[in-house]
């Protein structure tokens, strides 16, 4: 949620340099802690041995959503009269769309996810070596 209470500062205050940093550094937490805990989310939240899927779509899923994100801030800012400055409120829309983003990634976080229940405390590696030698017929 601090992402989000970055946001909505900055939505409501940018007028400051003080406001604007302390937006940054909310936001900016919120990110760093967000892109380190996610791994360990997916882990909890999938079988062991679809945990590199799980990861594989992480990664797309960030960079497509990251490439909509600046498309769209990108169009919001441009849009307007051709050689004239944006105006202030598309920059304020863009924050509240940030805020709002953040917030409906916290709840689907929260709520969207749960452990897997299973062997995930298990080692799945199969010991082939040891089948071979049980076996006597497989060794030669």
């Amino acid at each position: 949620m601090a992402g989000t209470a970055g946001f909505a500062l900055l939505a409501v205050s940018h007028g400051s340099s003080a406001a604007v940093i302390g937006s940054g550094l909310l936001v900016g937490t919120a990110i760093a802690f967000g892109f380190a805990t996610l791994p360990a989310v997916l882990l909890a939240a999938v079988p062991p041995e679809h945990t590199g899927v799980a990861n594989g779509v992480n990664s797309v899923a960030r960079s497509v959503g990251s490439a909509m994100a600046g498309a769209l801030v990108a169009t919001l800012v441009a849009a307007g009269d051709p050689g004239r400055p944006p105006a202030e409120s598309r920059f304020t829309l863009c924050f509240a769309l940030a805020g709002g983003a953040l917030a409906l990634i916290a709840v689907l976080a929260r709520f969207g996810m749960t452990p897997h229940r299973g062997d995930a405390g298990r080692c799945r590696v199969r010991d082939t070596a040891s089948r071979h030698e049980a076996d006597p017929a497989r060794t030669a």
